[in-house]
């Protein structure tokens, strides 16, 4: 009975007192200075991590990587004001929102592929450049940090601010207090991006009114509010021109000449004579009016440097010329799709290459992303974000019902499991001691004393009980990652609260010291109390975000894993210097694990995307190692980083993919099997 009282005992005041750390934590204020410090660890986040993306998207493929090293036609991009005659090129984007922007609040305009998030992209990153250059406290304090945000991950009906605050929370780490406090108080500049992706194609821009509605309520005021959002020209005509007030700048076509200038630089130094022939031949074509909608298909920097990635693969820059059959009598849509077909089917096997690790296929490559982009059309239909693929998300595209009675059942079973286990460690970890236990219960049961009585009732009731409710947790809907982020230990401030937390749990020895004399215990089993105490603390404590990290789209499930390892180590380390033998240091270590473990695998968002996983794995619609398998095609340039989540590096290239997943003829050979039986993606729905 000692172990068992002093269990039930301790883990209840570390309750407590976490308790009572979380409250006090929660409702402390947050300073001027102290939200000073916080914008400015913001700042250095984003600056660092916005940088690498940008780099990524003018320059794809990893250093050293001649196929892959491909400079995109962004370089060329050109803005321009409509009706001032004021025009900017992309590395001036910086002083020309400062010097024009009304208010701060700028609306950039283009044709798919223009280039509008590497535009936004390049003034965040000059902005936040600008900010940290300021030398004065206080005058970085009025300079608010650039965010990017992608606006079809917003829900309308959230406020915008508290959405952009959970932004924050969720892609930088930051405590959920600081980050309202940004929020709230206009220090931080959105630079959002995707306007017109809130809403499926074809169907009425209601969700897309209702955003702009709430932005301009934001941004009301006497002074208003700084904002940056991205939009195609089109779309955003439709709607009024709706931002006000904002400068609109337009980006420009890329001409003929801006265009032969790129194939140039990036194609001629390592042509052959033959090879440069006939990019000549198309190049002499381009503005000639036989060959009308040649500059058409070739006039955006994406499909320009789709054109140099198809080249680079082998392809035949003379196919990109009408065909006798495709004369000016034929549509402009058949010949446009043609030209589409070739870049886009061109470009992820020559990314494949291009990364050169062999680990898989084009076709494998190609087959998976499809079965993705198919996925972002069911989240965009049901009121998701259709470009952003977030991994504890991802659980619904083998079903929601599906995955949700998979998690119900293994729930229940690790619960009854991890009931089993505590039992026979009460028991003294001997399986016959806790058999022989429980035979004397049921044989003694109605001459027992009372408090074995209701400890008796109490166990069985748990066998029972906790499997049951782990059995609802598993059915319900909502699926969240932990906010514990265990990238704080690499930061002064995490290493800092470590040490804190453990100093705090440390002294509880007396607390820990009496439960043991009370209970009948040694004081080793006290010391290793304490020694509990300050770990659970210190974990609890530091590892609670506080803005200093560098997330990345896999850290939130893998955090749901390492936390609940951390803390059973935590445990199982107490029960081991609680013992006297190496053998029992070893076993109660262990059982600390397995406790972590079993934790960990009954974390819902964990839990589900590996029942989600496993389940496309097995019908091979999706890789084993499906989050790899997305930091290759990252490292690739096919998919791209935007915060906590991963983006096809272009719409083009995912609306190709839905197109292409659609067309793919049922049963053919390349079809993932659990597509040709019951699709998951047809019961997502629920």
């Amino acid at each position: 009975m000692g172990w068992a009282n002093i269990l039930a005992l301790s883990l209840g005041a570390i309750g407590l007192l976490l308790t009572f750390i979380d409250r006090r934590r929660q409702a402390g204020d947050v300073s001027g200075d102290w939200l000073a410090r916080a914008a400015d660890e913001l700042n250095s986040q984003v600056l660092g991590r916005e940088s690498l993306a940008l780099k990524r998207l003018l320059d794809t493929g990893r250093a050293g990587s001649v196929a892959a090293n491909i400079g995109f036609a962004e370089r060329l991009l050109v803005f321009a004001q409509p009706g001032t005659g004021r025009s900017g090129l992309l590395d001036g984007v910086g002083p020309f929102y400062r010097q024009h922007a009304d208010g701060g609040r700028l609306v950039i305009l283009g044709e798919p592929g223009s280039g509008k998030t590497v535009l936004a992209l390049q003034l965040l990153v000059q902005q936040a450049e600008a900010r940290q250059n300021v030398a004065d406290a206080n005058g970085r304090a009025v300079q608010p940090v650039p965010v990017r945000a992608s606006l079809p991950t917003w829900n309308t009906d959230v406020p915008f601010a508290d959405w952009l605050g959970r932004r924050l929370v969720a892609d930088y780490g930051m405590r959920d207090q600081d980050a309202a406090a940004l929020a709230s108080n206009r220090r931080v500049l959105p630079v959002l991006d995707g306007l017109d992706e809130m809403d499926p194609p074809g169907q009425p821009p209601h969700r897309a009114k209702a955003a702009v509605a709430a932005l301009n309520e934001y941004v009301a005021g006497e002074n208003g509010a700084p904002l940056v959002l991205t939009c195609r020209h089109d779309e955003y005509v439709a709607l009024g021109h709706p931002l006000r007030p904002a400068t609109e700048v337009v980006i420009q076509p890329l001409n003929a000449d801006q265009i032969r200038d790129y194939a140039r630089r990036e194609i001629g130094p390592g042509a052959t004579l033959a090879e440069w022939d006939h990019w000549e031949q198309l190049l002499d074509r381009l503005d000639g009016p036989a060959y009308a909608g040649l500059l058409q298909a070739l006039d955006t920097p994406w499909r320009l440097t789709l054109a140099v990635s198809y080249s680079r693969g082998g392809g035949d820059p003379t196919a990109l010329l009408r065909t006798p059959q495709e004369g000016a009598g034929s549509t402009s849509d058949v010949y446009a799709d043609r030209v589409a077909d070739l870049l886009l089917g061109q470009f992820i096997p020559g990314r494949a290459q291009s990364v050169g690790s062999g680990r898989y296929t084009s076709a494998q490559a190609t087959g998976w992303l499809q079965a993705v982009a198919a996925h972002l059309a069911w989240q965009q239909d049901n009121g998701m974000s259709g470009t952003d693929i977030v991994l504890h998300q991802w659980w619904y595209i083998a079903g929601q019902e599906r995955v949700r009675r998979w998690h119900a059942h293994l729930n229940a079973a690790l619960t009854f499991t991890l009931a089993l286990l505590l039992g026979v460690a009460v028991n003294g970890g001997s399986v016959t001691a806790t058999a022989a236990n429980v035979q004397y219960y049921l044989n003694e049961f109605p001459a027992l004393p009372t408090q074995y009585l209701v400890a008796g009732i109490s166990i069985v009731g748990g066998l029972f009980v906790a499997p049951v409710l782990a059995w609802r947790s598993g059915r319900s809907g909502d699926a969240q990652p932990t906010e514990v982020n265990l990238q704080q230990v690499r930061t002064f401030h995490g290493r800092r609260n470590l040490l804190l937390g453990f100093a705090i749990g440390v002294p509880n020895v007396f607390f820990a010291w009496f439960v043991a004399w009370v209970s009948g215990g040694t004081p080793a089993e006290a010391v290793a109390l304490a020694v509990a105490f300050g770990l659970v603390i210190s974990l609890y404590i530091g590892l609670d975000p506080i803005g200093a990290s560098e997330l990345n789209p896999r850290d939130p499930l893998r955090n749901d894993l390492v936390v609940w390892l951390a803390l059973g180590f935590a445990l199982g380390l107490a029960l081991g210097l609680a013992s006297v033998s190496t053998s029992r240091f070893v076993a109660g270590l262990a059982f600390g694990l397995l406790i972590g473990l079993l934790g960990s695998l009954a974390g819902k968002a964990w839990m589900r995307y590996i029942i989600a996983v496993t389940l496309m794995g097995h019908g091979r619609a999706q890789p084993w190692r499906f989050g790899r398998f997305l930091t290759w095609c990252n490292q690739a340039g096919i998919l791209r980083e935007a915060g906590n989540a991963y983006q096809f590096r272009h719409v083009e290239l995912r609306d190709w993919l839905r197109a292409k997943s659609r067309d793919r003829p049922a049963g053919s050979s390349n079809e993932p099997s659990s597509l040709k039986s019951s699709d998951p993606l047809s019961t997502a729905g629920g």
